[in-house]
């Protein structure tokens, strides 16, 4: 977990020249040619077309660069989510390209693009072409025609409202919790706190009084003072109500305040984007 916040870190940090391009930095970390044999002149004009493609709206690694990575790394001809690690962290790069070109005879080729976030090993868009009876520059032209077709997948559709903001210390204060019902407890707390207040002022007022006479100073001596003070319900409603309305504060209170807050520091590279996003979960 620490190796890949790391990786994310610097993978932030080399985006600079990217972002300041406006556009997102990948790299072709897998590039196969599988069935029929062709000469390395046409392989070499395929990975051309697909960097063409590529670059219409991505900064795309240099060949030299990724073919260097590989064999430090030591993972040539490896295409799982460990050796695509391990290939962007030594590139800078966040994001990678899988390709797979398959020639069926000499005039049928089949192509199949992948864009993988490294984050979590998932494709992020994908694109094919099915090319059947073509000639290499229809195979070319249909190549870098899919891999321009991934940027135009990250893309939102024109007309497409803005995303949401997510709930950030800056502007918690304005946006709803996470929790619907949070503020229903915090409502019955604050009911159940005001109701456990008076039942012990009804509890100390009631026992302070009890059994007093309720007579004034001018009343007769000798006689008996006819009413006195009785508190006794009082001192049965405030026994009651202070441990009952207490728990139930106490109780609402805990249901109130359990969803703790969790910060997290959430690199972005994207097109126009790099920064590091400061995340608030409940």
């Amino acid at each position: 977990m620490r190796g890949r916040l790391v990786f994310a870190c610097l993978a932030l940090l080399f985006s600079a020249r990217a972002h300041a391009a406006g556009r997102e930095r990948i790299a072709i970390a897998v590039f196969n040619v599988t069935g029929e044999p062709i000469a390395e002149e046409q392989r070499a004009k395929l990975r051309t077309s697909l960097r063409g493609g590529l670059a219409a709206g991505f900064e795309v690694v240099s060949d030299a660069e990724v073919e260097r990575a590989i064999r430090e790394r030591g993972v040539v001809g490896c295409d799982t989510i460990t050796c695509l690690r391990s290939i962007g962290d030594a590139v800078m790069v966040r994001r990678v390209v899988k390709a797979t070109i398959e020639v069926i005879g000499t005039s049928h080729f089949t192509t199949t693009l992948e864009l993988v976030d490294l984050g979590d090993g998932k494709s992020i868009a994908t694109a094919n072409d099915d090319c059947t009876a073509c000639n290499m520059k229809e195979v070319n032209d249909g190549l870098s025609n899919a891999a321009a077709a991934l940027k135009m997948q990250l893309e939102p559709p024109t007309g497409a409202p803005p995303p949401r903001p997510e709930t950030s210390p800056l502007n918690a204060g304005a946006n709803e919790t996470a929790d619907p019902h949070r503020k229903l407890y915090i409502g019955l707390a604050a009911a159940s706190g005001a109701l456990f207040v008076a039942s012990v002022v009804t509890l100390a007022v009631s026992a302070a009084f009890h059994g007093k006479s309720n007579c004034d100073s001018s009343f007769p001596a000798e006689e008996r003072c006819p009413t006195r003070y009785n508190g006794t319900p009082g001192i049965v409603l405030g026994a009651i109500g202070t441990p009952l309305f207490g728990i139930a504060t106490g109780i609402l209170a805990w249901r109130a305040a359990r969803k703790t807050v969790r910060l997290a520091l959430v690199p972005t590279v994207g097109v126009g984007t790099a920064a590091l996003d400061l995340h608030v979960r409940w």
